[in-house]
């Protein structure tokens, strides 16, 4: 039988304008070429037709060969099989198709289930859960849409699903493809051709809409973003009619209509730039994917330490993006990992590969992009392009702020975000306390060139650059004002576009004006995140005397304030920290700036402080209080307070310090700082740290401990490195040690190296390494005795500003041993001094110690130089007295006895016979 649209023969059906041919409803693969005979045959209705006449109406005016026909006759008859006698050949005159042939006797064959046809595919690394993921939405829901970016890997995970379920569907799967479709009008034929059902009828043939309804399978639609508007009436009649197909549909964009669950697939996990374990960076599959694609080519590459760290940095700046990723570990046979890393800057001709197993948009990166941009109208495409200068996240309000749009217009803007997040040109970071977006490395980079291509780039940055200097003064001037916690969330967002702009401003050299004001406007944000290394990368070239820049004087005094305190914190008291506050205060007096002379006089105390100046120190710290006083700036009076009650305290005058240190916390108890890092990080958590130590060296051994972490943990409520890390030395780690509590100084001094490596302190870096040295005598090996002395000579630290060096190494407290000299320490390093005399001469050190701890009210000191003179006195037999020795000076110590020197203490009365035990001193 033949219709107009059909043709049946035997158990075959025929849609000559479908291109579909079917045997018991099942579909069968045919050449082009012997499809188009095959249906000139059958319209010829059992008549013989000619060669002639098949060469002329398959193949038209080309001139082909006889046996090319011959060739694609053989063909038909191989995909009759059993009814390959209906095709008869017409001896002198050509073929003729009849339905009346007698068959010839086959042997029977069983009947075997079609196969299911899918492409060769590499392994799938990192998409375990997505693919149980998307197999259970599909159990629940008829319609799956995986969305995702250009390149993320949305057909490898469709196929891989298809792969798991196709046994679930007992009349198999299809695929429509949709990527070569350009007109609507293709999809209906698509459609058919991958169901086998010709569905330009369906509403006409209630025999096909049975078909449908009864049909069970697994369709697979990829590709469908550019035609997402004409695939949803296709979609909605399949869900409508065929409620046992089951359709997964891959887009970069979903059809939004009900019934569709979408899945957004994101890129792959990345390493974060801190992560160097070897074992850590193989746990992520971008890792292991670019790996596996360069083992596809060359079987015996093992990448080394430093290049398994470059992959884990290179799959960062790919955005975890599989396409990105494989077309990158694809240039290795020609190129070594450290050149591919190199060479990302020209990502887009480096992401480039011509495999011929590739389809054409997939074998550069830049096709893929471009295949999404193009999708786009007009106005989405400029706003996509203008988002490409940003290099932080940024919300609606931020980029109408930008742009400069006018109320009416704002709603436009939202609806082009929404488009380019519904094609995932960018990607929602967050949505509290308001959604932020941002755009992948890639695709910012897409977005530059497509600005430089349309001759738009320059101008956006010069708009960009101004639009920062006026939020970086706001940020500024907001610091002075706003509590810590509500100035971060305010302005944290802006850091990475404040670097693009010192980038292309003062680095590439196009606006020197204007970076120099942003540079100087930054303060805040390299005490906020201690990014004082960072700080000094930018400011010091500005300094040099062989600078093209000339400053102003007042260019130059806030330059040099910012240079000060960054080397404070990140380099220690080198030449150059002394230099950049010596000039910034001479500057400051100059100028009448009384905030840059506030902050060089605190430079200047610290600096002198870690030399061993300790009278300069407190003459500086004297300035400040004086200066601070003199304006009414009652935090500068606090801060002040405290760094002379430090002073102090180093100087051996632990009372007077200690009332220092007392009325600067009040002070800090009753106020509410609105910006705690004003002076480098926050006072209060530094005040309790300095006086945790003076309350040990005091005697107080439980109150130093709680005193400590009490800074500790006010400090890491802050979340600001530099006042946790002062707070960790100085006070943790120093009380802990003065205790002889390795473990605990082990704990802190860890905690306190890897916040300074991460932040590039480099100060308390080498000073937590000094504490674990001294953990060294009690077996802990991680860092070498003389690099650690080469750094702290290299950064100037005073040796006798921590005992801890003295014990270390003996030598240095020799120095001290007939010295009259003033320090928080002096009595214990003459001890230590002490220990390596002849015992005549031990004995006389040792009481001149004692009285100098006696004299400087420091009983920690007292009892340790009290139990080695006691312990001497018995050894002589002097008892009676090591006895009075160890009971008088214990009564001055609070009733701590789990401090380790009051354990010493009771344990040496103990042997002499004696029962004693600490005084319960407040």
């Amino acid at each position: 039988m033949i219709t107009a649209d059909e043709m049946h023969f035997a158990e075959w059906q025929i849609w000559p304008q479908l291109r579909i041919l079917l045997h018991r409803g099942k579909p069968v693969r045919i050449s082009a070429r012997a499809f188009d005979v095959l249906v000139v045959l059958l319209k010829a209705e059992g008549k013989a037709v000619s060669k002639e006449a098949l060469l002329t109406q398959v193949w038209g005016n080309e001139i082909v060969e006889e046996n090319n026909l011959q060739a694609h006759i053989s063909a038909i008859r191989r995909v009759l099989g059993h009814d390959r006698h209906l095709l008869v050949t017409e001896f002198g005159c050509g073929y003729r198709f009849s339905s009346n042939s007698v068959p010839l006797p086959t042997p029977a064959k069983p009947a075997l289930p079609a196969p299911v046809i899918t492409p060769v595919l590499a392994s799938i690394l990192g998409r375990e859960k997505a693919v149980q993921e998307v197999c259970a939405l599909l159990n629940q829901h008829q319609l799956v849409t995986i969305t995702g970016s250009g390149g993320v890997g949305k057909t490898r995970l469709a196929w891989e699903v298809v792969n798991h379920l196709h046994t679930h569907f007992p009349d198999g799967t299809g695929v429509a493809e949709l990527a070569h479709i350009t007109e609507a009008s293709g999809l209906l034929s698509v459609f058919s051709q991958a169901l086998h059902l010709p569905l330009a009828t369906v509403e006409q043939d209630a025999d096909l809409r049975q078909q449908l309804a009864r049909r069970r399978c697994l369709l697979l639609i990829d590709n469908g973003e550019h035609v997402i508007n004409a695939l949803e009436p296709v979609i909605t009649l399949l869900l409508t009619l065929a409620p046992h197909i089951k359709l997964l549909l891959t887009s970069q964009v979903a059809l939004q209509i009900a019934g569709e669950q979408q899945y957004l697939l994101p890129p792959l996990q990345v390493p974060e730039r801190d992560v160097t374990d070897n074992l850590a960076l193989m746990s992520f599959a971008s890792v292991r994917l670019f790996i596996e694609r360069v083992q596809a080519n060359r079987h015996d590459f093992h990448p080394s330490n430093s290049e398994l760290s470059m992959i884990g940095e290179l799959c960062r700046h790919l955005d975890g993006l599989p396409l990105a990723i494989e077309l990158a570990a694809s240039r290795l046979p020609v190129m070594s990992v450290s050149e591919i890393y190199s060479r990302l800057e020209d990502r887009f001709q480096l992401l480039s590969n011509t495999q011929r197993s590739r389809v054409p948009r997939h074998q550069k990166i830049v096709t893929t992009l471009e295949w999404t941009y193009q999708l786009l109208n007009a106005r989405e495409q400029q706003l996509f392009r203008t988002l490409g200068i940003f290099t932080d996240t940024f919300s609606v309000k931020s980029v109408n702020d930008f742009l400069g749009t006018q109320d009416k217009h704002c709603w436009q803007v939202i609806d082009d975000l929404q488009r380019l997040l519904a094609l995932s040109l960018i990607q929602a970071t967050s949505q509290v306390p308001v959604t932020r977006f941002r755009l992948l490395e890639t695709m910012r980079q897409f977005a530059c060139n497509k600005l430089r291509h349309a001759g738009e780039y320059d101008g956006l940055m010069a708009r960009f650059t101004g639009h920062y200097n006026v939020l970086v003064a706001q940020a500024q001037n907001a610091w002075l004002t706003l509590p810590t916690q509500q100035w971060r969330e305010r302005y944290r967002h802006i850091l990475n576009d404040l670097r693009r702009v010192l980038q292309h401003t003062l680095t590439e050299g196009h606006d020197a004006s204007a970076g120099l004001d942003i540079l100087q406007a930054m303060t805040p944000f390299w005490i906020e995140y201690s990014l004082y290394d960072e700080c000094q990368r930018h400011i010091y070239p500005m300094l040099d005397e062989r600078s093209p820049i000339a400053l102003t004087l007042r260019q130059r005094m806030n330059l040099c304030a910012a240079a000060g305190k960054a080397s404070t914190w990140a380099k220690g008291p080198t030449p150059e920290t002394h230099s950049a506050w010596q000039t910034a205060l001479t500057l400051a007096e100059k100028l009448d700036d009384k905030e840059i002379r506030l902050q060089a006089h605190y430079g200047l105390w610290l600096y002198y402080l870690r030399t061993g100046e300790l009278n300069k120190s407190r003459q500086h710290a004297q300035s400040m209080c004086e200066l601070a006083q003199a304006i009414n700036d009652a935090e500068a009076q606090a801060t002040g307070l405290r760094i002379l009650g430090v002073s102090l305290h180093f100087a051996g005058q632990h009372v007077a310090g200690r009332t220092n240190l007392l009325q600067s916390l009040a002070w800090y108890d009753r106020q509410n700082v609105s910006h705690a890092f004003r002076f480098g990080l926050d006072q209060e958590s530094a005040g309790l740290a300095f006086l945790s130590r003076l309350l040990w060296v005091q005697g107080e051994y439980q109150a130093a401990k709680e005193m400590a972490w009490r800074g500790v943990k006010k400090a890491a409520r802050l979340q600001h490195v530099c006042s946790l890390c002062c707070a960790l030395a100085e006070g943790a780690c120093m009380t802990a040690a003065l205790d002889r509590n390795p473990r605990r100084v082990i704990k802190a001094a860890n905690w306190l190296i890897r916040l300074a490596e991460q932040h590039d302190l480099y100060f308390w870096k080498t000073y937590g390494e000094l504490f674990l040295v001294w953990a060294r005598r009690f077996s802990h090996r991680e860092v070498s005795q003389t690099t650690l002395f080469s750094s702290l000579r290299a950064m100037g630290l005073d040796w006798q500003y921590s005992p801890l060096l003295s014990e270390i190494d003996t030598s240095l407290s020799q120095q001290t041993a007939w010295r009259d000299h003033e320090n928080w320490c002096a009595p214990e390093l003459m001890r230590l001094s002490a220990t390596h005399l002849p015992l005549q001469e031990q004995r006389l050190l040792l009481e001149q110690a004692l009285s100098k701890a006696r004299q400087q009210q420091a009983h920690g000191w007292a009892l340790r130089i009290a139990y080695s003179l006691a312990t001497l006195q018995a050894q002589a037999g002097e008892t009676l007295a090591a006895k009075h020795l160890i009971e008088h000076v214990l009564q001055d110590v609070e009733g701590a006895d789990r401090a380790t020197d009051v354990r010493n203490a009771i344990a040496l009365c103990a042997r002499l016979g004696t029962c004693i035990s600490p005084s319960h001193r407040h």
